[in-house]
């Protein structure tokens, strides 16, 4: 809803806010877990979570598991999207849940970044040098 600069379908800042806090009560060393009933999360969900924070101590709370995970864990597959909060492994082993497009969901918080900065400058042509200062604000983020 932020990143598409929309008004709702809910009050932005009365449940974010007490969104991250609950989140960060229930994480893991490698992530906070999607459901009660088994220790797994997404990778693109997580991302997202920990996109929202206002905060930057509590994006990197939530999103700092995500970069340990893939650090840690002994399943050598290209950046699974689904992975156990405590032991760092794959959900499925190898064969399932990797090389996904979903994994994307980790560019969130500097899409964000990048919404807010271009939502609040005067309006720009597309030149190539406009195009240019925007690859570097990306990278630099």
């Amino acid at each position: 809803q932020k990143s598409l600069e929309l008004d709702g379908p809910f009050d932005w800042e009365a449940i974010v806010p007490a969104e991250i806090a609950y989140y960060k009560t229930k994480a893991n060393k490698y992530g906070v877990p999607m459901d009660y009933r088994h220790t797994y999360v997404k990778l693109d969900w997580l991302s997202w979570a920990a996109a929202m924070a206002e905060k930057e101590s509590d994006f990197e709370s939530l999103f700092e598991p995500i970069y340990q995970q893939a650090e840690d864990t002994t399943c050598r597959v290209p950046l699974t999207d689904l992975f156990d909060t405590v032991t760092a492994q794959c959900a499925y082993g190898q064969k399932a849940f990797v090389a996904r497009p979903v994994v994307g969901g980790v560019y969130m918080k500097m899409l964000m970044k990048e919404t807010v900065k271009s939502s609040t400058l005067p309006p720009t042509s597309t030149s190539s040098s406009t195009l240019t200062s925007k690859s570097i604000n990306i990278i630099s983020v």
